[in-house]
């Protein structure tokens, strides 16, 4: 943990609060940051893909972190019912299983310049 707080890729938060459930946006930033950082994976320029996620704007802040991962493929949006609509939305804090961690940072390291 202190190695990516020191490198860039985690936060004071993600350590002082490592016992919680990681949540989807979090989990976003993290990879993000950390395909940036680590494998030197330089953002995508058009993220506009990723404005059919209802919920993409609720989180100012994770936008683009959000948007690099949907993007990419790494972490897939979620369907919900309101008002007999179907929306996509990313769910920025549902929590996430040990699986989809794994697999999404397997997926995160495979990724070519």
């Amino acid at each position: 943990m202190s190695y990516g707080h020191a490198r860039g890729w985690l936060e004071d938060q993600d350590e002082r609060f490592c016992e919680n459930p990681l949540d989807r946006r979090t989990a976003a930033r993290i990879l993000h940051r950390y395909m940036k950082i680590e494998l030197g994976v330089p953002d995508l320029q058009d993220v506009s893909a990723a404005n059919v996620l209802a919920d993409l704007y609720t989180c100012h802040a994770c936008v683009n972190d959000v948007a690099q991962v949907f993007v990419r493929g790494i972490i897939k949006s979620r369907q919900v019912e309101r008002d007999g609509k179907i929306y996509e939305i990313f769910d920025m804090g549902g929590l996430v299983s040990d699986v989809e961690i794994k697999e999404w940072i397997a997926t995160s390291s495979s990724l070519t310049l």
